[in-house]
């Protein structure tokens, strides 16, 4: 694990102790909210000097935002889910339409306000990102 902390460039270890949260968690996977959170940082910074909309990269934002959003047991609803892919909202919810039908997200109910859907990864969707992951 400290190999691979050395070798995550401008993420180094003060990034990876910030992705540690709950005692339950795996260092594997802290490492791997890290990798994912530095992505979605790189995503910003990028996007102060040319529109998001350039790299068209919808679905693997929202995929980005819900693994770090599960590690930090923060629910995302679906707006929240569309704002993280910086496109139109209608765009985005396609995208949820198809990440849904190839069963790499679940969608659920607010236990509170029947109003409100929430958007979580599915067990395929969080393996296939991890695998991503793991092949930085």
């Amino acid at each position: 694990m400290a190999e691979r902390l050395a070798n995550m460039g401008s993420i180094g270890a003060g990034h990876f102790a910030a992705a540690t949260a709950p005692s339950s968690v795996s260092a594997d996977q802290a490492y791997l909210v890290a990798l994912a959170e530095e992505e979605l940082r790189r995503r910003k910074l990028r996007a102060r000097f040319l529109p998001a909309q350039f790299f068209g990269e919808a679905a693997w934002s929202m995929l980005l935002d819900l693994y770090v959003s599960e590690f930090r047991k923060r629910p995302v609803a679906t707006t929240s889910a569309c704002i993280a892919a910086e496109v139109p909202a209608s765009t985005a919810l396609r995208w949820l339409d198809l990440l849904e039908q190839r069963s790499l997200v679940e969608r659920y109910d607010s236990d509170q306000d029947r109003r409100v859907k929430f958007i979580r990864l599915s067990n395929e969707g969080r393996r296939a990102l991890e695998a991503i992951l793991r092949s930085y």
